[in-house]
Parts: structure tokens; sequence; C-alpha cells
């Protein structure tokens, strides 16, 4: 199953023991060109839902690329 980890910002207002962001160089990520070809996406940000507006778009975008 090929996954998506798809880190839409890097805002959050938590400070989630167990969060994986803090392990990540957030800065250095590589770039989604595509969302085909992935059996699941997985949203994260940050906290998606700081910035309902984007995490909106992408879902609409996710969609209509994917159906």
């Amino acid at each position: 199953m090929k996954k998506l980890r798809l880190l839409l910002f890097k805002d959050c207002n938590r400070s989630c023991a167990c969060c994986c962001n803090k392990k990540w160089d957030l800065d250095n990520l590589p770039k989604v060109n595509s969302y085909k070809g992935y059996n699941e996406i997985i949203l994260t940000g940050g906290e998606p839902f700081l910035k309902p507006g984007i995490l909106y778009e992408t879902i609409l975008s996710i969609k209509k690329e994917t159906n």
C-alpha cells in the first residue's frame, strides 16, 4: 500500500508527546506534484483544523485529481 503523509503547514497549538513531526526537518521535506498512485493520504500539520480553508481546498484538490 502506497501512503502519502501530507504536511499542510507547520502551525500547531498542541504539544502532543507522541508528535512525529518533531522528528522531521519540516523545511526540507519532499514536495508532492500529484496525488495519484496513493492508496492512502494522511493530512497532517501542525494541526490541520487550525486552517480549515487550506484543509478544505486540499481535500477538494485530492478528490478532483483522484476521483
